[in-house]
């Protein structure tokens, strides 16, 4: 195969590597826009604030269920929203208190997952769009040139085929550390559930 510095169009570089290169810079933006939107919901949903237990045990040991719930109203957090569904449930049977945080947990997790699809969509796609990018771009080459490869469709077909690669790498990193935010989450839910059913038995 020979080598050579013919030029190339601006069809020839999409053809190419261009159309593949474009679409995933476009899921590139797409997935930065995703990852702050959703880091940003995470970080302000998902904190452990270990005060927020010891003043809704002091509000609840002095009976005032209001100032309880004002306590958890001001975190906005998962953490706080369950108390708040047990605070409002307190007279009930334990078992309907406890049920009654599993179903809020499970809502408010739920909108937490809401997205995470997007991040496994792009680590498959991105490197699949690639290697369609590059079997049209032999196509164009052997089509339009025969035996002449340039360098510059050589550059371009090796960044299209990286970028692809790289991409749908970061992607699925981003997927598995929103995954392992969200297991920390449930396991702090459910010691925040265990903790309020323990201190309304002891307070009993």
């Amino acid at each position: 195969m020979i080598f050579t510095t013919i030029s190339l169009t601006f069809i020839d570089w999409l053809a190419i590597a261009g159309v593949s290169f474009v679409v995933n810079l476009g899921f590139f933006v797409w997935l930065l826009l995703i990852f702050f939107r959703k880091f940003t919901a995470l970080n302000k949903s998902i904190r452990y604030d270990s005060q927020l237990f010891s003043q809704v045990k002091a509000a609840l040991d002095g009976s005032d269920l209001e100032l309880a719930k004002a306590v958890c109203k001001k975190q906005k957090t998962i953490i706080s929203k369950i108390l708040i569904k047990g605070i409002f449930k307190i007279g009930l049977s334990m078992k309907k208190i406890e049920n009654a945080m599993q179903n809020q947990s499970s809502i408010e997790l739920r909108k937490l997952e809401f997205g995470l699809g997007y991040f496994v969509n792009i680590s498959i796609l991105a490197p699949f769009i690639s290697f369609i990018g590059v079997v049209f771009a032999i196509f164009w080459q052997n089509y339009y040139y025969a035996n002449f490869y340039t360098d510059t469709a050589k550059i371009w077909i090796a960044i299209a085929t990286v970028q692809g690669v790289i991409l749908g790498l970061i992607a699925q990193f981003i997927y598995n550390f929103f995954v392992n935010q969200l297991s920390k989450t449930s396991y702090n839910i459910d010691k925040t559930i265990l903790w309020f059913i323990d201190y309304l038995h002891e307070s009993h």
